[in-house]
């Protein structure tokens, strides 16, 4: 009979390929052969899936830690967090002084970097920090903050374009690479732009004159009034050269 033969067919291509095996005891019938073969697949299938849940998750952790990247999982416990959107030679201090307060998450495309980060154990996104995707992905709308401090500052206009399309009310603040540029970070929308050498170079100047130590710029107290004054008065006498820069000759 023809339906009998393609049932034994079907049957045991099906036992052979699953590697079940034929055992003692082997079904005779049409309604026996399909009855056990519903069991062989769906019994396959449910192994499969259980396997894949245990393994696709370890999988994915070991190569996000090989490439210094946060695994889908974390990404999304992140809550009042703070976005660091580059790397550069501030942001190891920046680290360090944010370590023990406050979640952070540092966006950058360079997988050394990445990766460095990751073995310290510091939440890390390999992504181009000024893509609106990966602020997406680092759950912008969710940080505290967002501090802009890449290497150069045409890619601090294009982050902090990012950041405030992505999330409007966010606290943006920005490290300018060159004094010029500050006005330019605050016209694009960061709230707060600080100029690391002009400050360091204020610091060492009140260092020799007053012979003070520059630890005592950041003991707590004093440190956030002092280093407030400095970049206040750094930017405006920025700002004022510009202005100053721009009248005309009498």
């Amino acid at each position: 009979m023809p339906s009998t033969r393609w049932t034994d067919a079907v049957y045991y291509v099906i036992i052979t390929v699953s590697t079940v095996g034929y055992g003692d005891i082997t079904p005779t019938t049409p309604t026996t052969k399909w009855f056990s073969l519903s069991i062989v697949l769906l019994g396959s299938g449910a192994f499969t899936v259980a396997i894949g849940s245990l393994i696709v998750p370890a999988i994915e952790s070991r190569m996000a830690a090989a490439f210094g990247n946060m695994t889908p999982s974390e990404l999304t416990l992140l809550d009042d967090h703070v976005l660091i959107l580059g790397y550069s030679d501030i942001t190891d201090s920046l680290l360090d002084e944010l370590d023990d307060h406050v979640d952070v998450v540092v966006i950058t495309d360079d997988s050394d970097e990445a990766a460095d980060l990751n073995d310290r154990d510091v939440n890390v996104l390999t992504a181009d920090p000024t893509d609106e995707a990966a602020l997406r992905d680092a759950r912008i709308q969710d940080a505290r903050g967002t501090v802009v401090a890449t290497r150069d500052d045409a890619q601090d206009v294009l982050a902090i374009l990012a950041a405030k399309k992505e999330n409007p009310d966010v606290r943006v603040v920005a490290a300018a690479n060159e004094e010029n540029n500050v006005t330019k970070l605050e016209e694009v929308g960061a709230d707060e732009v600080i100029s690391p050498m002009v400050i360091g170079g204020r610091i060492l100047g009140k260092s020799i004159l007053d012979g003070t130590s520059t630890e005592s710029f950041f003991e707590d107290g004093a440190s956030g009034d002092e280093a407030s004054e400095e970049q206040t008065a750094a930017t405006a006498e920025g700002t004022a050269g510009e202005d100053g820069g721009d009248e005309p000759d009498s």
